[in-house]
């Protein structure tokens, strides 16, 4: 998909991977797969962020699919301030994930927070307002817009 012109307005444009119907996944693959998202979040969970690391490593590998593989790798990527490696992730886990807007929200939230680290304030707050207007009740979402607002205001003293 090729976009060129010059406007002032704002255009979204989505995509998302779809899979070939030839490349299917056996259910011995999404369960070793979900097995090892569940052994990265033990891990991850320690703060063991290297062997976590592996495990989404290992699951993606199992099912390429499986979005919480991406998901959770970008997660591991921000304790050592891998933030290019965090987004990266966390745009394919957008690809795979599911349209339930809970679980969208969820990687949009990850993303801003990464941005927000990066003092990348403007895609942060974009990014926060995508996860809210995907999933209206975030009161993570809607605290981080607070506190966004107020870091402007006390810069505007």
């Amino acid at each position: 998909m090729l976009l060129a012109g010059c406007s002032r307005e704002i255009t979204v444009v989505k995509a998302r991977m779809i899979r070939p119907a030839n490349s299917a996944v056996t259910p011995a693959a999404v369960a070793a797969s979900n097995e090892h998202i569940r052994d990265g979040l033990i891990l991850y969970r320690q703060h063991k962020y290297a062997p976590a690391r592996q495990q989404f490593r290992l699951a993606i590998t199992a099912d390429s699919s499986n979005w919480q593989g991406y998901y959770f790798l970008g997660l591991t990527a921000v304790p050592g301030d891998q933030f290019e490696l965090a987004l990266a992730q966390f745009q394919r886990a957008l690809d795979f994930a599911p349209s339930d807007p809970r679980v969208r929200s969820k990687i949009y939230l990850a993303m801003a927070e990464t941005h927000e680290l990066m003092s990348d304030y403007g895609r942060a707050e974009l990014n926060y307002r995508t996860a809210l207007n995907l999933y209206p009740e975030s009161a993570e979402a809607k605290r981080a817009l607070d506190r966004l607002a107020s870091r402007a205001a006390a810069g505007n003293r």
